[in-house]
């Protein structure tokens, strides 16, 4: 194969994985904004309210939890839900984890995004 031939290859290579990664982001940003909709169904973010979670007192965690897309530059991609308040740990540790919110809607959400990447990459 000649060197022009083995140029056009790694090209090729190139543009399936920049490609791919623009997909996985999309995705990405997909299950962020799908996880901080089901945080918000479930747990109000007004003054006094009672949600599945926990009641609030002021509203801010619960105003403040985000969904985010993201990539470390170079391989990684990912998405995340997360508190936006210096508290937050406490209310996902404390209390013998009475009062986590995170984990109960990421992790029924995995199974569906590890599918969704699996079509991604055609398997």
């Amino acid at each position: 194969m000649s060197v022009e031939g083995v140029d056009k290859v790694k090209k090729k290579i190139s543009d399936i994985f920049v490609v791919r990664k623009a997909q996985l982001y999309a995705l990405c940003s997909y299950y962020a904004e799908l996880a901080k909709q089901e945080f918000d169904s479930r747990q109000p973010s007004g003054q006094n309210a009672e949600g599945e979670f926990w009641t609030s007192r002021t509203g801010q965690a619960a105003m403040r939890v985000f969904g985010k897309a993201g990539y470390d530059g170079a391989i990684a991609v990912f998405w995340a839900l997360a508190h936006g308040v210096d508290y937050g740990v406490y209310l996902e540790l404390a209390n013998d984890r009475r009062h986590a919110s995170l984990d109960k809607i990421i992790k029924p959400m995995v199974l569906f995004f590890l599918q969704d990447v699996k079509e991604i990459y055609g398997q």
